[in-house]
This record gives C-alpha cells, structure tokens and sequence, in this order.
C-alpha cells in the first residue's frame, strides 16, 4: 500500500492526493469484480443489482474518498473471492491468481491473510495436484516478496520482532 502510494506521488507530487486516487481506484475495482462474480452466479439483473448497492453504500463512498487501506482491502476481497471461485469451478486453473492476489492483499492488510486463507484454502483443496502446488509457491513468493524488504527496511527479524517480546 505505502509502495503503491510512494509510485503514485510520483505522478501527483501529493502524498494523501496519491492515497485517494489509489482508493478510488480501489473502488472501482470492487465494483468490477463484485458484478463479474454475480453475473456469473445470477446473471445480469442481480449483478446491476449488487453493484448498485455497493455504489450507494454510505461506507463505500466514505472509504473510497479517503487515504486509508479499507476500500483497497475491499478490492482484494473481491478479486480473491472471484480467483478464488473461477479457481475452484475450473480444476484450479486460476489458481495461481488467486494466490498471488491474496500476496499482495497481505501486504496491504496481514489480515486479508487470516479471512481470506480459508477461501483459498477451500480453492486449493478443489485444485490438481499441480496447480495446488503452483498456488502455494506463487502465494509464498508474493508474501515474501513484501515481506522481506519489510523486515529489512525495519533493521531486520529482531527489531520486527521486539514487540513480541514482552508477551514472551
């Protein structure tokens, strides 16, 4: 998330400016993703259906508009659950995605992994062997992707985990 805004500020030389656009964005992309799945479950009158509820959702509008990471959260809900069904109805073919899609959802919330790995977890039990396989190995790969410059931006795995310390 801070990475996206960093590219972002680049372009719009304002730091909050470049979080909002990010959430907008965000938002957009919710939308997408929430009527695709519905046309695919419903059809095409439910799926109007459910992004319209989503575009007049009061929360929606208030953390589409502004620079914190729940809308962007929200888009990855919805892009997981949709990789994550396509993934689960076509022998885990998407797989993959849906793997790398939750990586980056992690990066943005550590939540997303806690709610969303049930999801996948159901997905990658639907899968072939191989592209169970290819799901995890793409998932660890994005999760260290961010993590790893985290931990070493921080001053490394002992000062990322000092708070801990004090429950041990």
């Amino acid at each position: 998330y801070v990475c996206l805004g960093r590219w972002l500020r680049l372009g719009f030389h304002d730091a909050n400016l470049a979080l909002v656009i990010l959430s907008i964005a965000a938002s957009c992309g919710t939308i997408f993703f929430i009527y695709q799945m519905t046309l695919e479950w419903f059809g095409r009158s439910a799926a109007c259906f459910a992004a319209l509820l989503f575009l007049f959702s009061p929360l929606a509008w208030f953390h589409g508009t502004v620079a914190l990471t729940y809308i962007v959260e929200a888009f990855f809900s919805s892009l997981v659950g949709y990789l994550c069904w396509r993934a689960s109805s076509r022998n885990g073919h998407w797989i993959w995605l849906a793997g790398l899609a939750l990586g980056i959802a992690a990066g943005v919330r550590q939540s997303s992994l806690l709610f969303l790995g049930p999801l996948f977890l159901f997905a990658l039990w639907r899968a072939k062997p191989k592209n169970r396989l290819l799901g995890v190995t793409i998932l660890l790969l994005a999760l260290a992707a961010w993590s790893a410059p985290m931990v070493w931006m921080i001053g490394g795995l002992g000062a990322y985990l000092e708070p801990l310390r004090s429950l041990w």
